[in-house]
Formats: C-alpha cells, structure tokens, sequence
C-alpha cells in the first residue's frame, strides 16, 4: 500500500500499563506490533512507553484502519478526542499482541488495558484527514 506522507510536525507518544501477570517480553512485542519493529522502547511506572516524532511509527495504523475497513470509526474516535492540538485513540493489546489492530471505544475494550496512541500536531484536522480520511 502507497502511503502518503505527513509533512507536518508532530510527536507520537504511546503507552501501555505492564500488569503484574503480564510477560513483558509479549508486550513489548504488542506495541512493536502497533508501531513497527525495532523501535526504542522504555519500561518506567508500570507502564511500557514511547515517544517519536516521526509519522513513519504511525503506518501499521494508517494500514490497518484501511485494510480492516474501519475509516470511519477511527475518524470519530480521532474527532471525539480532538483538544487543543491533540488527539488518541486506543488500541487492544491482547489483539495487537498477534498482529491484529482493533480500535477501542472505551478502556473496558482491553481487558489488561489498552495500548493509548496520542498524537500532538499544530494542524489536528489536516492530522485526521491524513490519518482517517476518505482518500
């Protein structure tokens, strides 16, 4: 799939609690599945974290939303969180754990917790458009 670029700035911060039952190894390996391998990630206050700034960490999403045919619902929950030049949206970590990207409304979605994608950008609606537009 051709992806577009973003041109505009942006910083990608994601993060997911590490529960005492949970083998952190698996979920690390569920954000690398929502962000693309190899990228840096860091373990501190219980919760597996990652910052960037680059929309590049963002094309597993980008292609997920598409080939799974959920444009549509991720654009409402990107608008419905829409504030002061930022938005997030949450992600299943058990299914992004097996390479599958499911869209949560609600924290209850994910039994562990969810994996929480904000995203910060000066221009939001050119973001959404990018992210969950209809093109």
């Amino acid at each position: 799939m051709k992806i577009v670029r973003y041109t505009d700035d942006l910083k990608v911060m994601v993060s997911t609690p590490l529960k005492r039952s949970e083998d952190p190894g698996r979920v690390r390996s569920a954000m690398e599945n929502v962000l693309g391998a190899g990228v840096s990630l860091k373990e501190r206050d219980g919760q597996i974290q990652f910052v960037g700034f680059d929309e590049e960490f963002l094309y597993p999403l980008y292609e997920a939303i598409r080939k799974r045919r959920t444009l549509a619902v991720a654009r409402r929950l990107l608008l419905n969180q829409a504030e002061e030049g930022k938005t997030h949206i949450l992600l299943n970590k058990q299914a992004a754990f097996v390479g599958i990207l499911v869209l949560c409304e609600d924290e209850a979605e994910s039994p562990m917790g969810p994996i929480e994608m904000t995203i910060e950008t000066k221009n939001l609606e050119s973001f959404i458009d990018w992210l969950a537009g209809e093109k």
